[in-house]
């Protein structure tokens, strides 16, 4: 479901990755970060609470790595 919303709706394929609850993570973050959902993908961060999940995305090679820490 997520794969099929994300060029139509970024905001659905974020809920539908979501609902998946940590089998979609990467799928999740390459969506946020492709959209500039960074607000979201924070939150999201948050509520897991996953040591490998907050590495992957705070990762010093992570182009994205600023945006999600503001």
């Amino acid at each position: 479901m997520g794969k099929y919303c994300e060029e139509r709706n970024p905001d659905l394929a974020f809920t539908a990755y979501k609902r998946a609850w940590g089998s979609c993570d990467e799928e999740l973050i390459a969506v946020t970060n492709k959209n500039y959902l960074f607000r979201m993908q924070a939150r999201y961060l948050v509520e897991r609470q996953s040591p490998e999940l907050w590495a992957s995305v705070l990762d010093t090679e992570n182009p994205h790595r600023q945006q999600v820490i503001d």
